[in-house]
């Protein structure tokens, strides 16, 4: 064996890849998945020195303490005709020597506390044993915690290599206690999840000042229709770390007050906002984002239960511009169902436009605007404006919805304004109307080029001329991937079409290349359909 293979770090990363290939293996089987042979365990067996570093990737992810449970001797628990394992006898001193071997392994961690089986195995935990931290690598722990009695298991768990934490269920009490071990025993801890919950909807002021306690948490997210209180959102606010917010906003009065009460709470490094809203129009959502103080704020991302009106989206961009260096604006409808409507004519009148994104121009910085699942129509004299505006664009996705009709939608001619002002873009999802391209003469581009843009989405632009829209796309983007169309997105005719368009690009591209820089030859191999 050669020798660079007694290295565990790179048997441990040959491992990993295994892994996946495996996770691919699984996925695409057609029979059962027991039936997928695992290769970690023939790497396991081939030598002692591929021995501990696959046995690292075996164990690294655990969704449950079952496989843990097992590493008992078979007096200490017993498998039911169900499946189902329970504990039979308490295990003595020496028979933990194993299951310590492999805990000390993993890494991530799922403990599902309402599972007969997971209480069995923490009743097990609860028990004398060797004086030891379990789980000293644990890095992430999602935990679904519905019993008091979870208080007494924290620390098991809770070490220092902690970095991750989702809590699911649970009472105030409860997370409580969880933070004061976090404050005792896991002082990396830097990302911190909430719900989905029923017993615990949210976090109250208490729940809160224990979260001031962690000093070094960054991210705090919540699943669902988890909430933060007015007082608790002023009180992260005065955490000196924290980057990033995700949160449902039902009542954003109640923060705004909180807000105003709390000079202290300026988030002075929150460079994230994720906000969920039912109701744009009944949450206060524009006013809270006029009253946060975010000095870093860079991106924010909104997401709507219910579809706001072209009025509600100005007046929100208008508060968004208020904090000059955000660079990422997003936007878009929280319910999948709702995003792809069958084709239907739209009313134009009640749809946005340039007035509709107006306030947003002011931001000089911009970099990434994504507006999904809500209709935007920009005619040809609005596409130059925002090119001209935000010349350091890098990803822009406007998707309007309905029929291919070309009503308020910019001709094809416009994407040139994209080439003269915005060199840095690399990612353009636009409708636009392709119907009135021809063949010409002079280069359709007038000289300009972004050949940053890798990726080109046209959606449901209506096309007729495959050679003119290829020739064009290939003079402005020549290093552009076209996107394909599936048939539930435009017509069969014009998803055929565009398909054909994605595979000269690339060939007129390269001609592109040839002819501006001299280069001999063109690669074959790079122009594969």
């Amino acid at each position: 064996m050669h020798r660079c293979l007694t290295i565990p770090e790179l048997v441990e990363s040959i491992a990993e890849m295994v892994r996946e290939l495996h996770q691919d293996a699984k996925f695409k089987a057609k029979g059962p998945v027991q039936q997928v042979p695992n290769p970690l365990f023939s790497m396991v067996l081939t030598c002692r020195a591929f021995y501990e570093p696959t046995m690292n990737v075996l164990w690294d992810t655990l969704s449950s303490l079952i496989p843990l449970m097992k590493c008992f001797p078979g007096h200490v628990w017993k498998e039911n005709d169900d499946g189902k394992v329970r504990s039979v006898k308490p295990p003595s001193h020496e028979d933990w020597d194993r299951f310590l071997r492999n805990a000390r392994r993993v890494r991530t961690l799922v403990l599902d506390h309402s599972e007969p089986a997971s209480r069995d195995c923490l009743q097990l935990l609860s028990i004398p044993r060797p004086a030891m931290q379990p789980f000293p690598g644990l890095k992430f722990l999602l935990w679904v915690c519905d019993t008091e009695n979870t208080k007494s298991y924290l620390n098991l768990f809770i070490g220092p290599r902690l970095e991750r934490l989702w809590l699911m269920r649970g009472t105030s009490s409860t997370q409580i206690a969880m933070f004061e071990a976090i404050r005792d025993h896991a002082p990396n801890l830097e990302l911190l999840i909430f719900g989905p919950s029923e017993e615990s909807p949210g976090v109250d002021e208490a729940l809160s000042m224990a979260m001031l306690k962690m000093s070094r948490i960054r991210i705090i997210s919540s699943e669902g229709a988890f909430t933060l209180s007015g007082a608790a959102f002023a009180h992260i606010g005065t955490l000196s770390t924290l980057v990033s917010v995700d949160m449902h906003v039902k009542d954003g009065q109640e923060l705004i007050d909180a807000l105003l009460a709390s000079p202290l709470a300026t988030f002075p490094v929150l460079s994230r906002i994720h906000f969920v809203v039912k109701n744009l129009g009944s949450s206060s959502l524009t006013d809270l984002m006029r009253t946060i103080q975010a000095p870093q704020l860079r991106r924010v991302i909104l997401e709507f239960e219910e579809r706001p009106s072209a009025t509600e989206l100005r007046q929100l961009f208008r508060a968004v511009a208020t904090h000059r260096s955000v660079h990422t604006v997003e936007v878009s409808l929280s319910h999948p169902g709702a995003r792809i409507p069958p084709p239907a004519e739209v009313n134009h009148a009640q749809a946005a436009d340039i007035s509709t994104l107006l306030p947003l121009l002011a931001l000089s910085n911009l970099r990434n605007l994504v507006i999904g699942d809500i209709p935007v129509y920009l005619d040809s004299a609005a596409i130059q404006e925002v090119a001209s505006s935000w010349q350091k664009l890098e990803l822009l996705k406007l998707e309007p919805e309905g029929s291919s009709s070309t009503v308020g939608i910019p001709t094809a001619n416009e994407l040139v304004h994209f080439a003269k002002h915005c060199p840095s873009l690399r990612t353009l999802h636009i409708w636009v109307d392709t119907l009135g391209m021809t063949l010409h003469d002079y280069r359709p581009g007038m000289g300009h080029v972004c050949e940053s843009l890798t990726s080109f989405y046209p959606g449901r632009s209506p096309i007729s001329d495959v050679n003119a829209v290829a020739v064009f796309l290939s003079d402005i983007f020549p290093n552009a991937k076209i996107q394909s169309v599936s048939n539930n997105v435009a017509s069969a005719d014009a998803a055929k079409i565009w398909s054909q368009v994605a595979c000269m690009v690339p060939l007129l591209g390269q001609v592109r290349k040839q002819e501006r820089k001299g280069v001999p030859d063109i690669n074959a191999r790079d122009l594969s359909c």
